[in-house]
């Protein structure tokens, strides 16, 4: 059934594609490829780069399918320009728009102009780029699936701008090695980078508000991660590790938690299987059921003064745990939390 309504679905896009542009007009950039835009600031003369074709949604499995139905996708090295002219008026790209290169395969390579403050959702979605991607210092948010299944993204530089990565973002990206998280970012959305199998190292900034659900889970290679402390001369910031953060990280071995970290989710580090010893800060107030669950080669606990909650399971199938220590203002420790 879902198969037929994809077919129903290109089919109609096919007709009425053209009929209900997405843009407003279209230029050749300085890489050659026809490049299509869409007014947000008429006064401003700003732009959003976006894709030429109607965009439907026939099923969630799919996602948004349509865009370059009945014209031709991008390819090759792509130069997105931070202005340019139309009838002599003088027009500033100011974001990459909801599907504007979604499924252009054979695009490999993007060059994003520092004009740019928003990547939109599903904007490079089944791309073919390819090696570094270089974020630039004016963008402010990447939504959700902005990227999504880039498998040949190698490297990742987010700007110190940045304050928001989306749901399922990078998610799938599996050859990116090398991802560093700059002091600005506030919120890391749901499976943001799931299944990232190459990532060996992850250090978060003291901007970090919250993990989403599963947002590092299965990225098998991770070895080590680092939440910085906050600086003694700013406020400090509160941490939530969300639902199965980094569930299933199997050959995670070490994890240095800031001061800041107030609440462990459930399921956040479970089956983490060559984590040896865990010293949670007094900062932490809830540990949520299964955090730990199935961390086989956990030996040693150290739980900080501030923790209120152990929830069920929290620490169950630790076959080789043999040291727990646990602060002074336990209130609640959860069935099965050690067993």
């Amino acid at each position: 059934m879902k198969k037929v309504l994809y077919i129903v679905a290109l089919f109609a896009i096919s007709f009425i594609g053209k009929a209900q542009n997405h843009y407003d007009f279209s230029a050749v950039c300085e890489t050659g490829q026809i490049l299509y835009y869409a007014i947000t600031n008429e006064k401003n003369h700003e732009v959003k780069v976006t894709c030429p074709g109607h965009i439907i949604y026939p099923e969630p499995d799919y996602g948004p399918i349509g865009g370059y139905i009945g014209y031709e996708m991008p390819t090759g090295n792509l130069v997105i320009p931070s202005s340019f002219e139309h009838y002599g008026e003088t027009y500033t790209v100011t974001a990459i728009d909801t599907c504007a290169f979604s499924s252009c395969d054979a695009l490999t390579q993007v060059t994003i102009p520092n004009t740019v403050t928003d990547i939109y959702y599903y904007a490079f979605r089944n791309t073919g780029i390819e090696g570094n991607l270089v974020i630039p210092q004016s963008v402010i948010s990447i939504q959700d699936k902005a990227f999504c299944n880039c498998s040949g993204i190698t490297g990742l530089a987010l700007p110190n701008s940045i304050q928001i990565i989306g749901d399922y973002t990078f998610a799938k990206c599996v050859n990116i090695t090398e991802l560093v998280i700059p002091n600005s970012v506030q919120h890391i959305g749901e499976r943001a980078f799931y299944g990232c199998n190459n990532i060996l190292q992850l250090v978060f900034p003291n901007s970090i508000n919250l993990i989403g659900e599963s947002a590092f889970s299965t990225c098998n290679k991770l070895q080590s991660i680092i939440f910085n402390n906050p600086n003694t001369h700013s406020e400090s910031t509160e941490t939530i590790i969300g639902n199965g953060a980094f569930l299933d990280c199997q050959n995670l071995s070490s994890v240095e938690f800031s001061n800041s970290i107030t609440k462990l989710d459930d399921s956040s580090f479970k089956g983490c299987k060559n984590l040896i010893s865990v010293s949670i800060p007094d900062s932490t107030i809830e540990i949520g059921s299964c955090t730990f669950m199935n961390c086989e080669n956990l030996t040693s606990i150290t739980i900080g003064n501030g923790i209120n909650i152990i929830k069920a399971s929290a620490f169950s199938n630790c076959s080789n745990l043999t040291y727990v220590s646990i602060g002074k203002s336990i209130k609640e420790i959860g069935p099965s939390a050690f067993s």
